[in-house]
């Protein structure tokens, strides 16, 4: 058994000896040499290097590799998927969004939906309804201790007041 361990120690070293070994200062077989090896390492370094980019194509044949039983959604051209639209609650999805209302008597801030509003400031507001983000269109008329007056363009004007934390 001993033998058969030794031979096979022998045979692993000779076979990585003979693949390492070799003339260290051969040209790579993908690098064309020239009459000087001055010259060919100058056109080396002064050579473009082409960067390759991945081609990915999409047809019926293709499949996810990730998931290869996945199901596949065909799309005709010329028709769109209508999006069933989700009728909102705007100021119960605006109180809650409210996060908090600070500030000074004589300059008060709301942040709503990680959005600050003072008195007199429009801003875009993104909430998230469903599986839908819709964005509102907001002008804060007034910020007061304990209540925010907006109007939302297309609901008309409201007022929100904080959620009473028990």
């Amino acid at each position: 058994m001993k033998s058969n361990a030794s031979f096979f120690f022998v045979t692993l070293v000779t076979l990585l000896s003979a693949g390492c070994a070799g003339d260290k200062n051969a040209p790579h077989p993908a690098v064309q040499s020239t009459s000087t090896p001055g010259k060919a390492k100058a056109q080396e370094a002064s050579a473009p290097t082409v960067a390759r980019r991945s081609v990915f194509t999409l047809d019926q044949n293709a499949r996810d590799p990730f998931f290869p039983q996945a199901k596949k959604t065909v799309a005709t051209p010329g028709s769109t998927a209508a999006v069933p639209a989700v009728a909102a609650d705007v100021p119960a999805l605006m109180t809650a969004g409210l996060q908090g209302i600070g500030g000074t008597p004589e300059r008060y801030i709301a942040v709503i939906y990680n959005v600050m509003l003072e008195k007199g400031r429009q801003a875009v507001i993104p909430v998230r309804v469903g599986n839908q983000d819709r964005k509102f269109s907001v002008k804060c008329r007034d910020v007061a201790k304990n209540s925010v007056a907006l109007e939302v363009e297309g609901y008309g004007a409201m007022v929100i007041k904080p959620k009473q934390m028990l």
